[in-house]
């Protein structure tokens, strides 16, 4: 299962991954990831939040087909936070490699934040939907 939202609109989007992820909901994710890129008009991020995560689908070959959002010109970086899963790690990074995404796995939301403005301090973190962030509520957003 998945949610999918802009968490700063246009700029980063937060997709939160819990329970069961089945390839339908990974080619599910990934269409509505795609609509997200094209309306974004420039480069967003995606923050993939793992930490409910209880696994990822292995059909490789169909997942590749279901991807091919990780080739859109409008992707930016890849920023995946938790999972202790083995296999989900493993997935992972068979995806980053099939891609040749621009993917950074840290575990903290507070350290996604923190790299997201390393590469654009411009991000504009007053906007940003805090109530997506459900399990996070002492994070500390930069100020411009």
């Amino acid at each position: 299962m998945y949610s999918l939202d802009w968490l700063i609109p246009n700029k980063v989007a937060y997709a939160r991954v819990y329970g069961r992820h089945t390839i339908e909901d990974m080619e599910r994710s990934n269409a509505d990831f795609k609509i997200l890129l094209d309306a974004a008009g420039g480069p967003a991020h995606l923050i993939m939040d793992m930490r409910a995560a209880e696994n990822l689908p292995i059909q490789i070959k169909r997942g590749q087909e279901s991807l091919e959002v990780a080739k859109h010109p409008n992707l930016g970086w890849v920023v995946s936070v938790g999972s202790t899963n083995e296999i989900v790690k493993y997935v992972g990074i068979m995806l980053v490699k099939i891609f040749r995404l621009r993917f950074q796995r840290l575990n903290s939301m507070q350290e996604v934040i923190d790299f997201l403005h390393s590469l654009d301090p411009n991000l504009n973190w007053s906007a940003a939907r805090l109530e997506l962030l459900v399990n996070d509520a002492e994070l500390r957003f930069p100020v411009p």
